[in-house]
């Protein structure tokens, strides 16, 4: 019998025992979770600060898988999802949680905004631009873009019966500025470079070099410059080439040029030349535009922007 109240009573002790270690273990938890919390916090509030929002994103879908009914942790991760292409129904689901959660931070209508011209309604999107400007005031943060993408928005020519086929065998992201880096051309000889020095202005190497396409033993190049001043923002220039050295460099006038930029310059041997411009009528961004020329380089139409999915709401 005494054995029998000793198992008993050391059972209850090995309860106990068992309860406080859960309890224990469960409290070095929930420190362990808010210490870690409160890092990634302070660590995405401080890229979401400074712009950095793809470096946020892993961060803030941390955050939300540790608090999901923080609200706004939604509209942040999503904010930050649209800076990614293909995470848009990943936006659309956490903006309707943020919305259905209450979360009244004033960019949220920016962000509706914007997930509506990546999914090409721009006539809502534009509503959506305008009724941000009307609410956020003089200082919203994202106030210059959504002015710009507002007017995008509204000048877009679009029809969805453009779209052709287009195959896309692999996605790899990578750096704007640099990834033409990354594509290998089909068509012997031809190479993408950035703008040779002797054909850059002061402009040019004080904030960016420009790109450009050429095929070995070409004696006419088509470059991208902000020119002497940059006042005119990026234009498409034309050089020659005799013995090595190049020509002065002529603009190719407003047939092509406008108020607007235009890079990344291709003239095809057969004569067409293939340029990036942000000019309105665009899907946004930068859209790639066509332009037959003749013999000298200066161009015999008009340019024509190249139809969707070549082009899209991306650049």
């Amino acid at each position: 019998m005494g054995s029998a109240q000793a198992w008993v009573g050391t059972g209850a002790g090995v309860r106990r025992a068992l309860l406080c270690l859960c309890f224990a273990v469960g409290v070095l938890a929930s420190w362990a979770q808010g210490e870690a919390g409160g890092d990634l916090r302070k660590r995405a509030e401080e890229a979401w600060d400074s712009g950095r929002f793809l470096e946020a994103l892993p961060d803030y879908e941390r955050l939300v898988s540790l608090y999901p009914e923080e609200a706004c942790l939604h509209a942040r991760l999503a904010a930050c999802a649209l800076s990614e292409p293909g995470r848009l129904s990943w936006v659309r689901r956490h903006l309707r949680i943020a919305l259905r959660k209450g979360c009244d931070v004033p960019d949220l209508p920016f962000q509706q905004a914007r997930l509506a011209q990546l999914e090409y309604d721009f006539e809502r999107a534009r509503d959506l631009y305008a009724a941000y400007l009307a609410s956020a005031g003089k200082k919203a943060r994202f106030r210059e873009e959504a002015e710009r993408r507002a007017v995008e928005c509204g000048a877009v020519q679009w029809n969805p019966e453009e779209a052709v086929s287009l195959r896309v065998y692999e996605r790899i992201p990578a750096d704007p500025e640099a990834a033409f880096r990354y594509y290998a051309p089909d068509v012997e000889g031809l190479r993408l470079v950035t703008v040779p020095v002797a054909l850059r202005s002061k402009e040019d190497n004080k904030r960016g070099q420009g790109r450009m396409a050429l095929h070995d033993g070409d004696t006419l190049l088509v470059f991208a410059s902000l020119g002497k001043k940059g006042e005119q923002g990026w234009d498409l220039y034309r050089v020659s080439i005799r013995g090595g050295t190049y020509s002065d460099p002529l603009p190719l006038g407003q047939a092509v040029n406008s108020s607007f930029d235009e890079r990344d310059a291709y003239l095809s041997k057969d004569g067409v030349l293939y340029f990036s411009s942000n000019r309105p009528g665009g899907l946004g961004g930068y859209d790639i535009y066509a332009v037959p020329c003749g013999m000298d380089g200066l161009p015999t139409g008009s340019p024509q922007r190249l139809p969707y999915p070549v082009n899209s709401v991306n650049d």
